[in-house]
């Protein structure tokens, strides 16, 4: 009896921090002060922030003491984590570790990208906002084979038909993998080398087979995305179906000039005679 209880005590390999953390409501954060999902330290709810983009600090609890995350979050909702509790909420523009929902349990270990993000022990402060994948996203990487800080972009969140600049973002100039989905077939993402949108660039669309660029060296563009415009090709008008050509009867035979000469002739006796006769 003892043994089955101890058993029980360790289902799926996992200590009982974890096994918290498998029952977490919608939309919340658990942060662990240990590297493996250990030591549940606080879970936050992002109803306790009820305004987008409102910063919140995560407690004395967890301050600068975070070294690994899960989180449950729906779809259409995202949290950033920030290094400072005055940071601001443009997330492209700084330093933060953006958690996407899906609606199901997520995590980031210590060694899968809190150390490679340079957030462990740092942690103090978080923020959500919505997004919408319809026209498509983006996820941008430090390294290649997708590793290293990771930022993601919706397309939805930039004015279509305008250069939008990385100059000022946190990762300009240091991506050389990336990731996208979900962009339709009529949309088109350019990606600049300069953040006015001159030297090289590399286009992609909707309808192109690859999801993903493993390493940006082989696209010359490894370390130099700057800039990226977005935009809708125009869609191609269909092929008007041309239309029945009208059933035609038998062509009459042509009438020759003598016939018809011989014709007005007996018309014009006729008119003549008939004057003639009503004049009697």
């Amino acid at each position: 009896m003892t043994s089955f209880l101890l058993q029980l005590a360790f289902v799926n390999i996992l200590s009982l921090s974890s096994l918290l953390v498998l029952a977490l409501n919608l939309n919340e954060i658990a942060l662990y002060d240990n590297s493996g999902f250990e030591n549940l330290k606080v879970t936050l709810d992002l109803a306790d922030a009820p305004t987008p983009q409102q910063v919140i600090y995560i407690g004395d609890a967890i301050n600068d003491k975070m070294s690994s995350v899960k989180w449950k979050i729906e779809t259409g909702k995202y949290a950033t984590l920030l290094k400072h509790l005055g940071s601001s909420s443009e997330r492209h523009k700084i330093q933060g570790l953006d958690l996407v929902g899906t609606g199901g349990v997520q995590t980031c270990s210590y060694n899968s990208c809190v150390d490679s993000h340079d957030f462990n022990d740092v942690v103090s402060a978080y923020y959500w906002g919505l997004y919408d994948t319809s026209i498509g996203y983006f996820k941008l990487f430090e390294h290649k084979d997708f590793e290293g800080v990771r930022k993601f972009i919706f397309l939805s969140e930039f004015s279509e038909d305008t250069i939008i600049s990385m100059g000022d973002w946190n990762i300009q100039d240091e991506v050389t993998s990336l990731k996208w989905g979900n962009i339709g077939e009529n949309i088109e993402v350019e990606l600049f080398e300069d953040a006015d949108g001159e030297g090289l660039s590399r286009t992609i669309t909707g309808s192109m087979s690859e999801t993903e660029y493993s390493n940006l060296s082989d696209h010359q563009l490894n370390d130099k995305i700057s800039a990226f415009r977005w935009s809708r090709t125009p869609t191609p008008s269909p092929t008007p179906i041309p239309s029945p050509a009208p059933t035609q009867g038998p062509t009459p035979e042509p009438i020759s000039s003598a016939d018809t000469c011989e014709a007005n002739t007996e018309l014009l006796m006729e008119g003549i005679h008939s004057e003639y006769n009503d004049s009697k």
